[in-house]
């Protein structure tokens, strides 16, 4: 196999377990969530993930839905708006942990409950390809190591993964979420 073909296997794969998890619908967009369980002290650490395509068009309904349902971990991609353009949110740290893509706006964002503890890992360099945000929340017995991806559309290697082996994983337990844009090819 290519590794193109692994590339597109392990990102639908990847595609097939988010669309598993729990898919709440907010104006038409997914957002993703999912439970890391024996994460936290109280045993889950939760995360989601929304590729939302300009955040402000549905900030108000993301707000609420925030407010209605309790997460440790937002990964944010396609937000569109200029660093200090990003929004404060209720019970995260401010700023979010953000990388800066194609025309200086903020391509993907991780904001953290203020109730984590949390720190920025070393991430690889953004690249026209890929751009990528690594966050660590330490618990009383693990940390746990949340990676937020995000490929632009029209990237002509997809299956460019070198940054992977640029993680610093050490004892830390790993999720990668994110936007990969990887679309079949025939």
């Amino acid at each position: 196999l290519s590794l193109k073909s692994i590339f597109w296997l392990l990102t639908s794969i990847l595609s097939f377990l988010l669309l598993l998890l729990s898919t709440i619908r907010l104006q038409g967009q997914h957002i993703n969530t999912m439970v890391k369980r024996n994460a936290t002290p109280n045993g889950e650490i939760s995360i989601v993930q929304w590729n939302c395509q300009n955040l402000y068009t549905n900030l108000d309904h993301f707000k609420k839905y925030l407010h209605q349902n309790k997460h440790d971990v937002l990964c944010l991609q396609s937000i569109g708006r200029r660093p200090n353009d990003l929004p404060v949110i209720e019970g995260f740290y401010y700023p979010p942990y953000y990388c800066v893509g194609k025309h200086r706006k903020v391509a993907v964002a991780t904001y953290v409950s203020v109730d984590q503890s949390v720190s920025r890992l070393p991430s690889p360099a953004p690249s026209a390809d890929h751009l990528v945000i690594t966050v660590q929340i330490k618990t009383s017995n693990k940390h746990v190591n949340i990676t937020n991806v995000y490929y632009p559309e029209g990237v002509k290697n997809p299956a460019q993964t070198e940054w992977i082996r640029d993680l610093e994983v050490g004892q830390a337990e790993c999720v990668i979420v994110g936007d990969f844009n990887a679309h079949h090819a025939d």
